[in-house]
């Protein structure tokens, strides 16, 4: 079975993890291209001077990359990323089909977490922190493919790539994950077919998540401060952020799991 569905993915978060958020981008290989052209158009034509990469850490705190002897201000990044808004994810993002490219992000509140085991026993050894944002997002992933005209409806034809940054240790978290689903042969994390990694600075993909991971996190954290998500969200695409509430409600109920819903 081909691989017709790429997703780059990144990890957002704090230094004590009470909050981790998991994001990214599917489309398939033709949309990336695409995708990947336009990016590096764009950061070339950059206000200040032609970048190499975004790293939302640096253009935020205005160092490396974007350091203040440069020339760069908050403005001009404001600009810069209006400028890859326009010319990268609104052009994808409200294709027709397929053909296009979606967003997915998943936050976990660590403490609401730990409060929810509490609750259901059998969460902890379930589906951890780890488990719920891979499995959300691969399923937002796996929603790009096409019906398998073999199967019942919602069966999809094909398989999902998951790409992280080189030495992201969540890369390895996920991993476990998925070598769990495929040994169990059940859950959506099962119909990945690999996993891998590349260098941030060089991938627009994943210089795409992780824009997308610091606006939501940020968004979570400080009430939207510098982070206009919904502007970030011009593309299509679905997320959702698992507090107490929303955890009992999808796994309360262990014989009878939440299903996956909505629609992008």
């Amino acid at each position: 079975m081909s691989v017709a569905i790429r997703g780059y993915y990144d990890k957002s978060g704090n230094r004590n993890d009470e909050r981790i958020t998991l994001a990214g981008y599917a489309a398939s290989p033709s949309v990336w291209s695409r995708f990947e052209e336009r990016w590096i158009r764009v950061l070339q034509n950059a206000p200040v001077q032609p970048c190499s990469y975004l790293h939302m850490v640096e253009a935020r705190s205005l160092t490396k990359g974007f350091d203040k002897s440069l020339g760069w201000t908050h403005p001009k990044v404001d600009e810069l990323i209006r400028n890859l808004i326009n010319e990268c994810f609104a052009t994808e993002g409200w294709s027709k089909g397929e053909d296009r490219i979606v967003a997915a992000y998943c936050t976990i509140e660590a403490a609401d977490y730990e409060k929810a085991c509490k609750e259901i026993p059998h969460l902890k050894e379930k589906a951890s922190p780890i488990d719920i944002c891979a499995e959300y997002v691969t399923r937002v992933a796996l929603g790009l493919l096409p019906q398998n005209p073999d199967k019942p409806r919602g069966y999809r034809k094909g398989t999902v790539e998951m790409f992280f940054d080189r030495n992201e240790p969540f890369k390895a978290k996920v991993e476990r994950a998925w070598n769990k689903a495929k040994k169990n042969k059940k859950g959506p994390l099962g119909l990945i077919s690999a996993i891998g990694e590349s260098d941030m600075r060089e991938t627009p993909g994943l210089q795409a998540a992780d824009y997308l991971a610091w606006h939501v996190n940020r968004w979570y954290t400080k009430g939207c401060v510098n982070s206009n998500l919904m502007a970030v969200l011009t593309t299509q695409g679905l997320g959702n952020r698992f507090d107490y509430k929303m955890l009992l409600e999808w796994y309360g109920d262990e014989a009878n799991p939440k299903p996956f819903s909505g629609s992008y």
